[in-house]
């Protein structure tokens, strides 16, 4: 029942965000994996981190028969992809907070404390972000992850779903946060050892972030995460 209502919520506009077909080496084409190629491609991606000795989150015996790690949330969730070529680079994974639906793991996990004042706001909150991974080969490089954050933003302006929680590597909550995007995303509990890394909770609201990014000196940032088009910096992205 998740995975039908998933589809409903997500059908009326997954055309116009699927991820396209780009050969140009310098460009990174991102929007939502449609074909199962792609699919799997994602998969291989969170696979390939999962098993890498830096997180061994996961052992070859929990993957599937092709080899993928697949949890419970796979089939109601909305899957992103960076691309190079035909080549899935990059991956990002909205599960939405569909009433009567599977809820979001942020909710589940005994790990995890909310504190007080945040709970109503996660509750409410439209998605949880996870599986937001850089293949290995590209793990540097923080294209793929401003243009997978690009393509949710242009996602959720859409929809007007502005809110999210995520549970975020405390590495790059640091970036996020930081110098490079100044977004301010509110810790909203402990940090906590979770899927393989130090992590923290965090609420994400896109506006707010944009906003503090615009603030905290990063104008070029904040407009290309507002939908803006030509703006210097990042002629190298394709997509929402």
């Amino acid at each position: 029942m998740a995975r039908v209502e998933a589809e409903a919520k997500f059908n009326r506009f997954i055309g116009a965000f699927a991820v396209k077909e780009c050969l140009d080496p310098n460009i990174i084409s991102v929007g939502i994996a449609v074909t199962e190629k792609d699919k799997i491609g994602r998969l291989k991606v969170v696979t390939e981190r999962y098993l890498s000795p830096e997180t061994a989150y996961i052992t070859p015996s929990d993957l599937s028969g092709q080899g993928l790690y697949i949890d419970q949330y796979e089939a109601c969730s909305l899957p992103l992809v960076a691309k190079i070529g035909d080549e899935v680079v990059g991956s990002l994974r909205l599960i939405p907070n569909i009433p009567g639906g599977i809820g979001l793991p942020i909710n589940y996990e005994p790990k995890i404390l909310i504190d007080g004042e945040w709970k109503q706001f996660v509750l409410k909150a439209s998605y949880e972000l996870s599986q937001y991974a850089n293949s290995l080969k590209r793990k540097k490089d923080h294209r793929v992850s401003v243009g997978l954050i690009r393509a949710y933003m242009g996602i959720v302006d859409t929809t007007r779903e502005f809110t999210s929680v995520a549970i975020i590597d405390d590495r790059v909550a640091a970036t996020l946060n930081g110098p490079y995007s100044g977004f301010n995303l509110p810790q909203i509990g402990p940090s906590v050892y979770y899927l393989g890394s130090q992590s923290t909770p965090v609420y994400i609201n896109i506006n707010d972030g944009r906003q503090n990014s615009r603030l905290n000196g990063h104008a070029e940032l904040a407009d290309f995460l507002s939908g803006r088009k030509n703006v210097s910096g990042f002629e190298w992205y394709a997509g929402p």
